[in-house]
C-alpha cells in the first residue's frame, strides 16, 4: 500500500460516466450544496472510483490525485446582501473545511 491524495465527494449523475471527456471535474463535498466545489483537471486525476448513485441523481465519486496535483475550492454566491452573508454563514463555512484533499492508502 502506498499514501495518495484524494478527494471525495459527489457529481451529477450525468457527468460520472463521462467524466474522463471533460476538462475539469467540479465534486461537490456533501449532497446538498453546491455553492462550495473541489475542482481538479481531469488529466491531474490518476484514478476515479465511482461509488452509488442517490435518488437525487448525484453519483459518490473518490478521485485519486497524481503527484502535485492543484485542487481549486470554489465558493458560489451572488452580489447581494444574502450572498454576502454567505461568506460568514458557519454552516458553509464546516463545508468549505471539507473541500480539501486527503490522504488516503491504496
Amino acid at each position: 500500500m502506498r499514501e495518495a491524495m484524494a478527494i471525495t465527494g459527489y457529481v451529477p449523475d450525468k457527468l460520472a460516466a463521462k467524466m474522463k471527456s471533460l476538462e475539469f471535474v467540479d465534486v461537490m463535498p456533501e449532497r446538498d450544496v453546491n455553492d462550495v466545489v473541489m475542482r481538479v483537471a481531469t488529466s491531474d486525476i490518476e484514478d476515479a472510483r465511482i461509488g452509488s448513485t442517490d435518488k437525487s441523481n448525484l453519483t459518490m465519486v473518490q478521485l485519486i490525485l497524481r503527484d502535485n496535483t492543484k485542487v481549486e475550492t470554489i465558493f458560489r454566491s451572488n452580489t447581494s446582501p444574502e450572498g454576502m452573508r454567505a461568506f460568514n454563514d458557519p454552516v458553509l463555512n464546516r463545508v468549505r473545511q471539507e473541500a480539501t484533499t486527503r490522504v488516503i492508502m491504496i
